[in-house]
């Protein structure tokens, strides 16, 4: 199977790790995908130390521990992201935002919790710096309120203020202030995206490109 194949690999790249990994976690066998990880990126004997593990990597060890929503699996995902971000330097890529986002509000009857929110929060803050479309990193912020508003087990002032905290922490490091800055702020605190020189919006094709619509979905846009 995929283990003797990438055995048969007389010198394995990261992209070819990556798929094996996959295969592993798709075969739902993570902790093989887990430990041939560390053999290959972390083992000092390891001939192949020299590569190094990237976006795509994190990414297909985190989403099967994130995707079970158990407590244990959750905080080992976590726990793969600052690894991720921290340790090797690696930013969240968009697609990698996405699948993280879909992953925890598109199920409507998954228990979202607290610990969920302040993890979505670090993902969009470490992927603030991504080059956007306009208004798409707004809405990406707006549907995960909206989806923890209606579905989690934190009260709607409780996730008010987390995001407010995250708001002013924000502003604080691009040094904006909140009326010269051109945000206008929208109900309980939650910016929105900046007003349109045009007058014109563009089409967010996030929803439509994901199979979700803003009502199955728990999103709702301005």
């Amino acid at each position: 199977g995929a283990i003797n194949c990438f055995r048969a690999i007389d010198s394995p790249d990261t992209i070819s790790v990556n798929a094996f990994l996959d295969a592993c976690c798709r075969c739902g066998n993570r902790e093989l995908a887990v430990r041939s990880f560390q053999e290959i990126f972390k083992e000092e004997r390891n001939p192949h130390k020299k590569m190094t593990p990237d976006v795509v990597t994190y990414c297909v060890l985190m989403m099967p521990f994130l995707k079970q929503n158990k407590v244990d699996s959750l905080r080992h995902g976590r726990l793969l992201y600052k690894e991720m971000t921290m340790k090797a330097g690696i930013k969240p890529d968009k697609r990698m935002v996405d699948i993280v986002l879909k992953t925890f509000l598109k199920d409507p009857i998954r228990k979202l919790r607290k610990e969920d929110l302040r993890f979505l929060l670090e993902v969009l803050k470490d992927a603030e710096e991504l080059v956007w479309g306009y208004g798409e990193y707004e809405k990406r912020r707006t549907a995960v309120r909206a989806v923890f508003e209606k579905r989690s087990m934190l009260r709607s002032e409780e996730v008010a203020s987390m995001f407010l905290a995250e708001e002013d922490c924000l502003f604080r490091k691009k040094g904006w202030n909140k009326v010269d800055s051109g945000f206008r702020i929208v109900g309980s605190g939650m910016f929105a995206q900046r007003e349109s020189t045009t007058g014109g919006k563009k089409t967010d094709e996030f929803l439509e490109a994901k199979g979700w619509n803003d009502v199955d979905s728990g999103f709702r846009f301005f």
